[in-house]
């Protein structure tokens, strides 16, 4: 962080050098402009207060880590929404970013990129959580949902057993697509019960 700290610091010192202040101001804010339009979509399109707070907390999470954390624009979901309870919504999608902050943090790929997309209907509720990671390969993905599994090392592996019992109570499927070198998807889906 020090680092990324002077060598931004740096690009502006340059700039006001040269004899062009505009620019440095204009690269100096241009991550708060970014990080502006970010939380506007959030609270735009995400109704339900504790899933915004936990999207605006986790995009300014993955901001400072040099990871921009999207919610596409597409994703919608109601205040008060029924699918899920506040608690169960940080969980889950708590989770499955955080994984992704930290999967996209330990890789040396140029392009780390976290998406989330929400879709409520009146019958069923879809959440996607993909990043431009490392990937899995298919042994590590038979067992991520195994308590006490984890390729993160120990005292790890409680977030996905979490994820998967939560959204087993309340009805919900979960698919995971993963490709090493290529990226992870997590996909929820609610049905509404008969």
């Amino acid at each position: 962080k020090t680092h990324e700290f002077m060598t931004k610091h740096h690009v502006i010192l340059g700039q006001l050098q040269i004899g062009e202040p505009e620019r440095a101001q204009q690269y100096n804010m241009e991550p708060t402009r970014t990080q502006q339009e970010a939380v506007s979509r959030i609270m735009n399109q995400i109704k339900e207060p504790s899933v915004a707070a936990l999207l605006v907390g986790k995009t300014s999470r993955a901001n400072e880590l040099g990871i921009r954390l999207t919610l596409d624009r597409e994703s919608v979901l109601s205040a008060g929404t029924s699918w899920l309870s506040p608690d169960a919504w940080v969980t889950i999608l708590g989770n499955l970013i955080e994984n992704a902050i930290e999967g996209l943090n330990q890789t040396r790929r140029g392009t780390k990129e976290v998406s989330v997309s929400i879709r409520e209907g009146a019958d069923n509720l879809f959440l996607c959580v993909e990043d431009t990671g490392p990937g899995m390969t298919e042994e590590v993905r038979a067992h991520i949902f195994d308590k006490g599994f984890s390729t993160k090392g120990d005292s790890r592996g409680t977030g996905l057993s979490l994820v998967q019992d939560t959204l087993a109570a309340y009805g919900g499927t979960i698919r995971v697509e993963s490709e090493p070198g290529v990226g992870t998807s997590f996909i929820i889906t609610l049905d509404d019960q008969p």
